[in-house]
């Protein structure tokens, strides 16, 4: 995977919700442009980069409009 941009901080919203159970997180598209992420070149839906150990489940990956759990950009 070589995505053109940086990608997107999720770290806060990850701490936030540790330990805490299931929960659901947003991230509006207009956020992957603004990071430079050319959608037209995605090559894999989901690529999750750590600089330390991380255990997270996914259980949905979707497309849609949801105010639940939004991350900011």
């Amino acid at each position: 995977l070589k995505p053109s941009g940086e990608g997107i901080d999720i770290g806060p919203s990850l701490s936030a919700a540790a330990g805490n159970g299931w929960k659901t997180m947003s991230i509006p598209l207009s956020c992957f442009g603004k990071a430079g992420l050319d959608l037209t070149k995605l090559q894999s839906p989901l690529a999750i980069k750590t600089a330390t150990k991380l255990d997270i489940s996914v259980s949905r990956i979707a497309m849609g409009t949801s105010a639940q759990g939004m991350v900011s950009c």
